[in-house]
């Protein structure tokens, strides 16, 4: 059978002989979630966030509005940065490398950050941990040498890719927190395994990285005392977040089915944050248990599919894509459980934004923007006679 006249999809993993030039199914099963996440994040949004509108005095599509326009920026973005040749893109490194190490220096002067963002002019700009991630994801992916490709050049290929990450996880730890730090190691970590240096340096990496965030742990009261907080309850509840503290109480007021969409004019638990950190409980309420095990299983299934395409592209030896696959997954899913496992009480770190759903502008257009560069390691990464 010709190899490009192989057919097979990403969720069942059937192979056949079909019609699908392209090799794969996962294109088109990617876009129809991707799509499903979007449009149904900006309806929940809509939904949670129109009642807040009112009565802040604001149109009630305020926030949907401002939504929409940020997806619709990162949609024109992540087809600008489609077109551009791989290689190219890879390289992209050398100019959002200084931008995260500035944006993360920046955020240590309150006239330059608030609430998590760096903001000039007035204006929220970017989370620094998210930038973080996006640079370290394209280092990663172009910087570390393959196994076996290292020469006499070691310092320069392998050392001193290592040492630019290390840096940026130091960064990215004391600017932004352990969540955003976990992240981008379990980003250098999958990129380091599927460049194949073997597990003795996986497992070098994980032991330092490790390591750093223990000391830095114990020796920065303003990453440990949210889990110490956590980890060690206490019977009086107003040492608790109060926000995160009335959100709780909405998973048991929405039961299996929920109150329904535009139930929050009558939310018994108001918090402020609603539409954005807190979305996930906010969401519980309105469509119960179900609704929360159907977002679950939309980003378990972007999981899938951005982790069969980097295994794809390992089995073509195009260790750079599988590397770029694999983190963009990362990136998407991994601030989702963040999300998740937090609002639900599970996980004793602060949040981060829940992609797709939570109020946050340039959140959104970074997640969307991302995806269509996903979409595109998925479409290439799945045709057999692909050339980069």
């Amino acid at each position: 059978m010709p190899r490009d006249q192989i057919s097979y999809d990403d969720i069942t993993y059937r192979v056949g002989n079909g019609g699908d030039k392209s090799g794969s199914l996962s294109p088109f099963t990617f876009l129809c979630f991707v799509l499903v996440l979007v449009l149904f994040g900006l309806v929940v949004l809509y939904s949670i966030s129109f009642p807040i509108a009112v009565r802040e005095g604001l149109p009630h599509y305020h926030y949907f509005a401002m939504q929409c326009i940020a997806a619709g920026g990162g949609f024109l973005a992540g087809i600008g940065l489609y077109f551009l040749p791989l290689r190219a893109l890879r390289k992209s490194y050398l100019i959002l490398y200084p931008l995260a190490a500035a944006a993360c220096v920046l955020s240590f002067f309150p006239g330059f950050s608030d609430g998590g963002y760096i903001v000039l002019g007035g204006i929220q700009v970017v989370q620094p941990g998210s930038l973080a991630l996006i640079a370290g994801a394209f280092l990663a992916s172009d910087a570390i040498p393959e196994a076996g490709s290292i020469g006499g050049g070691i310092v320069r290929e392998y050392l001193l890719s290592f040492i630019f990450l290390t840096a940026l996880l130091a960064l990215t730890l004391f600017s932004s927190g352990l969540p955003w730090f976990i992240m981008l190691a379990a980003i250098i970590l999958a990129a380091y395994a599927v460049k194949g240096t073997g597990r003795a340096a996986v497992l070098l990496i994980l032991v330092l990285i490790a390591s750093g965030g223990a000391v830095a742990f114990f020796s920065c009261d303003l990453i440990s005392a949210p889990v110490m907080a956590s980890i060690l309850p206490v019977d009086d509840p107003s040492f608790y977040d109060q926000d995160l503290y009335r959100a709780l109480a909405s998973f048991s007021d929405g039961g299996i089915a929920g109150k329904g969409l535009g139930s929050g004019l009558e939310h018994p638990f108001q918090y402020a944050d609603a539409y954005g950190l807190l979305i996930f409980p906010s969401l519980a309420r309105e469509l119960g248990a179900n609704g929360c095990a159907f977002v679950v299983l939309l980003f378990a299934f972007v999981s899938v599919l951005g982790i069969r395409t980097a295994s794809r592209a390992c089995r073509k030896d195009d260790r750079a894509s599988a590397s770029l696959a694999i983190s963009f997954t990362l990136i998407i899913v991994l601030k989702a459980a963040f999300d998740m496992l937090y609002a639900s009480g599970l996980l004793p770190l602060g949040g981060v934004m829940l992609p797709f759903f939570s109020f946050s502008v340039q959140e959104e257009a970074i997640n969307v923007a991302l995806s269509v560069l996903l979409y595109r390691l998925v479409y290439m990464i799945g045709r057999e006679n692909a050339q980069d």
